[in-house]
């Protein structure tokens, strides 16, 4: 708990840095939070996700974008043409068979994307302040931006990127180290 309000407490402030702890307890408590956030939307979606998988079209979408995916040709197309109106009839289904049997999931995901937004800021600037206390690059945190780019080859080095800068966060102080002293509030020098 000490961790989160942490985290909280220096939300915009990218400087000094952040021990181990401090990090993966701030990471780890507001993923959790995040999950139970989100729990009601994800039954629901997943006994829709059952009932999609009964209908015949929506198997042969799903199997038809596969092989657009494995050749990584006519891509734009077939979104527009065929994932497009499938992702209207999930909607269908969603909301006509679930939507009035599961009240909570519509919360559950309106709570869930608050909560992400909420923690956004937050989390950059720890990851931030954790790379700068392991000697790293703050640079690294951009890494997860990329994957968020629809060209291929950047998203996957994106991909890369956030797998290394995770490994970064799980190193050890830079500062003890180095014989300096550990700076474990927020605001200290480099």
């Amino acid at each position: 708990m000490k961790n989160l309000l942490h985290g909280f407490r220096h939300y915009v402030d990218f400087r000094g840095c952040d021990t181990r702890s401090q990090f993966w307890g701030f990471v780890i408590t507001t993923h959790l939070i995040g999950i139970i956030l989100f729990m009601p939307f994800i039954a629901s979606f997943m006994e829709c996700y059952k009932a999609m998988l009964q209908d015949p079209a929506m198997l042969d979408t799903l199997e038809r974008m596969m092989e657009v995916i494995a050749k990584q040709e006519e891509f734009a197309r077939v979104m527009q043409d065929e994932l497009v109106p499938q992702a209207e009839r999930f909607l269908e289904i969603y909301y006509a068979n679930f939507a009035g049997d599961h009240p909570l999931a519509f919360w559950g995901l309106v709570s869930g994307v608050l909560w992400a937004a909420v923690i956004m800021l937050p989390t950059a600037a720890t990851t931030v302040r954790r790379l700068r206390d392991a000697g790293q690059s703050p640079l690294w945190v951009l890494g997860p931006v990329a994957m968020l780019l629809p060209i291929a080859i950047v998203s996957h080095v994106g991909m890369l990127v956030s797998i290394i800068t995770l490994v970064f966060c799980c190193l050890g102080s830079a500062r003890r180290e180095q014989g300096q002293a550990p700076a474990s509030d927020v605001g200290k020098g480099v």
